[in-house]
């Protein structure tokens, strides 16, 4: 039990952590730029400081309550989750603390800011941040464990 909640919420911290670190970061350095905040890396990707108010890619602007029920019922629920669902798998605990900590990387910001700080963009893409990554990084990997179980080990304990 303690394994199984220990490990989502680590990463979950982790992943907090350095969201908040990174958005820090882009406010420090290109949100008080004039002009233009992008700061390009080559041809394919740049640090372009934007406030994303919507949802994902900006969609639904001003519904700004909504987005922080939501993402607070989002919170919850993995939380939930993580206690009473029995996961089985060191990736599918993985893949829900990449999920907790990216939702709740970006609701400490609406909560704290009113708004989504957003500043990563690879070419193609809309600008996103780290805590988007792991959000869209931990749907993937928990898609692949679910779809492929028999790739993914269960978790051994020792039994003496």
């Amino acid at each position: 039990m303690i394994w199984r909640m220990s490990v989502p919420l680590l990463v979950g911290a982790s992943v907090v952590g350095l969201d908040q670190a990174t958005k820090h970061w882009a406010t420090a350095t290109l949100g008080g730029q004039t002009g233009p905040a992008m700061t390009t890396l080559g041809g394919w990707l740049s640090f372009d400081y934007t406030l994303n108010r919507g949802a994902a890619f900006g969609v639904m602007a001003g519904s700004d309550v909504l987005f922080v029920v939501v993402a607070v019922m989002v919170v919850l629920v993995m939380v939930a989750g993580i206690i009473w669902y029995p996961a089985r798998r060191h990736s599918m605990l993985f893949s829900i603390g990449l999920q907790l900590g990216g939702a709740a990387g970006n609701l400490i910001d609406r909560v704290r800011l009113g708004y989504v700080v957003d500043f990563i963009y690879v070419k193609l893409f809309p600008v996103f941040n780290l805590a988007d990554t792991a959000i869209v990084t931990g749907a993937a990997l928990l898609a692949w464990v679910w779809l492929h179980p028999d790739t993914a080990r269960p978790n051994r304990v020792a039994t003496r």
